[in-house]
């Protein structure tokens, strides 16, 4: 049974609005990822934050299939009662971390398994995809995954521990602890599994068909993948402290200012967010971003919302 709870998630509800404390170590323990965008995330039609004061998962947005509008899944309607230290949110599901024991929990659509999370396993990182999922053990930062797995989207390499991963459409990368090379399983037609070579990440996030990091030398973003609404485009003199990539756009907080700046597709304004708004996390979905405001704590979205995707609750402090 793996059962090393990292000393970050025996915090609890003390630590969800600062992470500061713990130290990775050769112990079983992990420093939890310091973008605060664990805390916040943008599915398909539904987006998900963690409310600062308690610790609870709070869902807005679409609750139902996307394409059978009257076949109710539950992916914006999180369990009642129960802390989480991170969130994943997928196509039609969502995933947490439990704040009381680093289990996943997840939640809405599982017709491919996706909710369906392995339990008495801890976890230190945890990541969506359309329908399936990766996390990262905390006894040995090796990876498991559950749900759709046709593109061996749901088949991490075996023994390879991973520092952190992300999570696309149908593929899924993280970067090695033992090299810190990306590695990368799953749908390649595009290259968005293929990552470039030789090249240090400090951090990655995936989208539908691309795929984008900060690399460490610079914190620049470098994109691989497909580039048909030129989401490949990033800024190549801008720094980013995090980047977020969603359907064919991606954002990310720039280090000069903690404004956002988008690239890619735009056609729903997914890609133009608000001018003179800092930001503590972005979050990219399928057509929508949303992050959260560094001024006080609220969220704030823009593109697509004709599912309430883009319209968060009006005075919730989200935990950053």
């Amino acid at each position: 049974m793996r059962n090393a709870i990292p000393c970050w998630l025996l915090l609890g509800l003390a630590g969800f609005t600062g992470l500061g404390g713990c130290n990775s170590d050769d112990n079983g323990d992990a420093t939890p990822p310091a973008d605060a965008s664990i805390y916040l995330s943008a599915g398909s039609e539904h987006t998900c934050g963690i409310r600062a004061d308690n610790g609870a998962a709070i869902c807005w947005g679409n609750n139902h299939d996307a394409l059978m509008t009257s076949f109710f899944l539950g992916q914006a309607e999180p369990p009642e009662g129960v802390a989480f230290t991170s969130l994943a949110a997928g196509h039609s599901h969502t995933c947490g971390i439990r704040a009381d024991n680093g289990d996943a929990l997840c939640w809405g659509d599982n017709r491919s398994g996706q909710s369906t999370a392995p339990e008495y396993t801890p976890l230190v990182a945890l990541g969506a995809g359309v329908r399936h999922n990766c996390g990262i053990y905390a006894e040995d930062k090796t990876v498991v995954c559950w749900g759709e797995d046709e593109y061996g989207q749901a088949t991490p390499p075996e023994d390879v521990p991973f520092a952190s991963l992300s999570l696309g459409g149908y593929h899924s990368c993280g970067i090695r602890a033992d090299n810190g090379a990306v590695q990368c399983w799953g749908r390649d037609e595009s290259g968005q599994a293929t990552p470039p070579e030789d090249v240090p990440f400090a951090s990655l996030s995936l989208g539908g068909y691309h795929s984008c990091g900060i690399r460490a030398e610079d914190n620049k973003a470098q994109c691989w993948g497909s580039s048909r609404s030129y989401q490949l485009s990033s800024p190549w003199d801008v720094a980013f402290t995090s980047i977020s990539a969603g359907r064919e756009h991606t954002c990310g907080i720039r280090a000069d200012n903690d404004e956002a700046q988008c690239w890619g597709e735009n056609e729903k304004g997914q890609a133009t967010p608000p001018k003179g708004v800092a930001f503590v996390a972005l979050s990219a979905g399928h057509t929508h971003t949303c992050g959260i405001r560094a001024d006080n704590g609220e969220a704030q979205c823009w593109g697509e919302d004709g599912k309430g995707q883009a319209t968060p609750p009006k005075g919730v402090i989200f935990a950053h």
